[in-house]
């Protein structure tokens, strides 16, 4: 029988612990890593339709959800934000608020690899950014803060966001916020991940 030393169970506790972290750093849920309310302006208060992608009704028959569960999601979720219950209800049936409003949808997969590839099909958007900006004549944009990772965009004030980084998708859809509060939200949801 071998005898414990204090440098084995020092050893061995710091192994353990560096599990443990390990663990705890890549297993943030969708909820955890997508927009909350400090990312925000103070006005928009978190939506109490805020939840799973599947509970929107207009998702049901959704080809770009169905195609993005066939790819092997593995947890999703819808965060709304607006300026009252009355606009959040609206934004969750319809998406259509005449005051400003942010949400954010996130899918995780089990693989970084399939979530890039998600995100380079522009699944949630229907082709990358750049593509559909192209098609509806106006500029896509890259957030300077963020690099190349995220590609941007401004249509009839509706101001889109999409990127992947890690497991997660996310697609950003926001209107009434000015750049820096747009860029703001990001960069929170970014450095979250």
């Amino acid at each position: 029988m071998r005898v414990s030393t204090a440098k084995t169970v020092v050893l061995a506790s710091l192994a353990v612990a560096m599990v443990v972290l390990m663990t705890a750093c890549g297993a943030k849920s969708a909820k955890e890593a997508g927009l909350q309310a400090a990312d925000l302006p103070k006005d928009l208060k978190s939506c109490t339709q805020s939840g799973p992608i599947a509970s929107f009704a207009q998702m049901k028959d959704n080809k770009q959800y169905a195609d993005a569960k066939a790819m092997g999601v593995q947890e999703d979720y819808a965060a709304l934000y607006a300026t009252s219950d009355i606009e959040c209800a609206q934004a969750a049936a319809n998406g259509s608020t005449s005051r400003p409003r942010a949400s954010m949808l996130l899918l995780k997969f089990a693989e970084d690899s399939t979530a890039a590839s998600a995100y380079d099909r522009g699944l949630l958007t229907g082709g990358r950014l750049q593509q559909v900006s192209t098609q509806l004549g106006v500029a896509a944009t890259k957030p300077a803060e963020l690099g190349d990772q995220v590609e941007a965009m401004t249509y009839n004030k509706i101001f889109t966001a999409a990127f992947h980084k890690g497991r997660f998708y996310i697609l950003y859809i926001s209107m009434g916020l000015g750049d820096s509060e747009n860029q703001k939200a990001l960069k929170a949801v970014y450095d979250r991940m």
